[in-house]
């Protein structure tokens, strides 16, 4: 058997151990949820399913708090973690289930620990199966690094506002590349600030959303693209202030014994 599917087959381990343990865990915190409430729990994939399983956890959750809070947070790791489409649904339950605030940095918090559980999936069992399945990439992340490594946080963060990558290979790669975790968090929390807040915003009033473009009120789109903007000129504005510098500094002064020369 190859290395690479060595590696294959301990992260199809993994995620077969925290599949079962998510179900496992869930049914038992959703022992006592109501016959009427378990009605409505399916698969968000329209704005109606979505509304009516919000009801059903927002109606679980005034009895079981605790519950509810520990359910989502397991959904919300257990998505990111793996990189299985969904965190945006996650998101507008969680504005739905503990408000905009709360929501909005309960979901952050669970996206940077959820990444960083991918990161070191990646790190520690990836790295065969990795260099198999993403070569190219890699080798062009690799570079991408190299290139911007003045202000690399700033970087990373412009890279997961304007997602021309898709946020889990930025996850993969940086466990693959080892990106200094003092780099890869705050990219993840503060690159991922917009999508997580919109999916929050929604969530808020999702029992009155006729659709998602309902929860984009113009102070929040205009919030949304000056962050957007920042994230994509910082990088520039810091070259050239860096270029600025460099001209402003006084030449260090000739040796006299170089200047007889």
């Amino acid at each position: 058997m190859s290395t690479w599917w060595q590696d294959a087959r301990t992260i199809l381990v993994l995620f077969l151990a925290g599949t079962v343990s998510l179900y496992a865990i869930s049914v038992v915190l959703l022992g006592p949820m109501t016959e009427e409430q378990r009605a409505d729990l399916t698969l968000p994939y329209t704005l109606d399913r979505a509304q009516r399983l919000g009801s059903a956890l927002v109606s679980f959750k005034e009895q079981h708090v605790i519950r509810t809070l520990v359910l989502h947070a397991l959904v919300c790791l257990y998505l990111q973690a793996y990189a299985i489409p969904g965190t945006g649904v996650a998101n507008i339950l969680g504005g739905a289930l503990f408000g905009g605030v709360l929501g909005y940095i309960l979901c952050i918090v669970y996206t940077v620990i959820g990444s960083t559980i991918l990161y070191y999936i990646s790190e520690l069992f990836g790295r065969r199966i990795a260099n198999r399945l993403l070569g190219k990439r890699l080798t062009d992340f690799r570079q991408w690094l190299h290139d911007n490594s003045d202000h690399l946080l700033v970087h990373t963060i412009s890279t997961r506002m304007f997602p021309f990558c898709p946020n889990w290979f930025i996850n993969v790669a940086s466990g693959q590349l080892r990106i200094p975790l003092r780099v890869f968090v705050p990219g993840v929390a503060a690159g991922l600030t917009p999508y997580t807040f919109i999916g929050v915003q929604a969530g808020t009033i999702l029992s009155e959303l006729n659709s998602l473009n309902d929860a984009m009120k113009p102070h929040i789109t205009w919030s949304l693209v000056a962050v957007a903007l920042i994230g994509f000129l910082a990088p520039y504005l810091l070259k050239r202030w860096e270029k600025s510098m460099s001209t402003c500094l006084p030449e260090k002064p000739q040796d006299p014994a170089t200047r007889s020369l």
